[in-house]
């Protein structure tokens, strides 16, 4: 077995072991930014279904994202959230803060210049 695997493994599993229960504020953090990225996700079909009135900011995505690229993006990003924000517990309040303050800027921006949800 290649030893980058085994090392990746044992860190992985220690980082699980190391996490702590999550309060119910950072349930509700949490699902407040789920709601919200739900919404970001819409807003960022609607702009790859719509490539001559509307342009992605996000760089991971690019400008013209095609819809494979944006549901993949959306479906992968709150799962590595939850798994880096489950193994620093000290944080989770202040990252699910910031994301929310983040995430709900975003969706709030884009109704404001007539993005729409598109699923």
């Amino acid at each position: 077995m290649n030893k980058y695997i085994v090392g990746a493994y044992l860190l992985l599993s220690s980082l699980v072991a190391q996490a702590e229960q999550w309060t119910e504020t950072q349930k509700t953090l949490a699902a407040s930014y789920l709601i919200a990225h739900v919404i970001d996700w819409g807003q960022t079909r609607y702009i790859a279904q719509t490539p001559d009135k509307s342009t992605e900011y996000n760089s991971i995505l690019g400008s013209h994202p095609s819809m494979a690229k944006v549901n993949t993006y959306f479906l992968l990003t709150p799962v590595l959230w939850y798994y880096a924000l489950d193994n620093i517990p000290q944080y989770r309040t202040a990252a699910l803060t910031v994301l929310n303050l983040v995430q709900i800027g975003v969706v709030a921006h884009n109704y404001h210049v007539g993005i729409k949800v598109s699923f």
